[in-house]
């Protein structure tokens, strides 16, 4: 059975949570946090409630890059009200903040000079 959109922001805002459970204070979240910051905090003004119960797992940084995108997308084609335009609007800055943090990375990597 193929989940609703609405379902799988839900999964996905639970994933990052878990994910950022299981990630020691002086691990680097890659945007994770703020991702899931952003995510929270609109679900929390729309009192869309996290789904506790559920057992997830963790998700890797490129997973939640991919995911945030692929939902960001069917958020805008489903916009019809103020509930999915906000979440597509924090779906935006959620992937933003993922991709933004990847970017910073490459760039306080040394460069080789091919590179």
């Amino acid at each position: 059975m193929r989940k609703t959109t609405m379902a799988q922001v839900v999964e996905f805002a639970g994933q990052l949570n878990v994910t950022l459970q299981n990630i020691s204070e002086d691990e680097n979240t890659h945007g994770l946090a703020e991702a899931y910051n952003r995510l929270a905090q609109v679900m929390d003004e729309l009192c869309i409630p996290m789904r506790e119960e559920e057992v997830l797992e963790p998700i890797s940084h490129e997973e939640a890059c991919e995911t945030a995108e692929r939902l960001y997308r069917q958020l805008i084609e489903q916009a019809k009200d103020h509930t999915t335009i906000r979440l597509a609007q924090a779906m935006n800055r959620a992937w933003a903040e993922l991709t933004v943090v990847e970017g910073l990375d490459r760039l306080a990597r040394p460069q080789s000079k091919d590179e």
